[in-house]
């Protein structure tokens, strides 16, 4: 299954979501995303900066300003090793 098939098929298929993208851990390349679903270089480096400082200082700059997706800001609720989850 291709990274295009599993954001179409496994995540926004099943209704829970409507938008996701999939971009490598250097946040410089976007692997799949959701067709119209924009993520900027600047935002995919604000998550990738959380992930690579789980717990710490990443995790804590992104709950203090929010994190940025496709133009929108999402408040930070909750972060650990796996996830990040927000609210727009």
């Amino acid at each position: 299954m291709s990274w295009q098939a599993y954001v179409d098929q496994s995540l926004v298929g099943t209704g829970n979501l409507d938008k996701a993208a999939i971009f490598n851990n250097e946040g410089n390349s976007v692997w799949a995303a959701t067709q119209g679903f924009t993520v900027s270089p600047q935002e995919m480096q604000e998550v990738v900066t959380a992930y690579k400082d789980p717990g710490t200082d990443g995790v804590k700059q992104v709950q203090s300003t929010g994190l940025h997706i496709a133009g929108d800001r999402f408040v930070v609720l909750k972060a650990d090793e796996r996830s990040i989850y927000g609210k727009k």
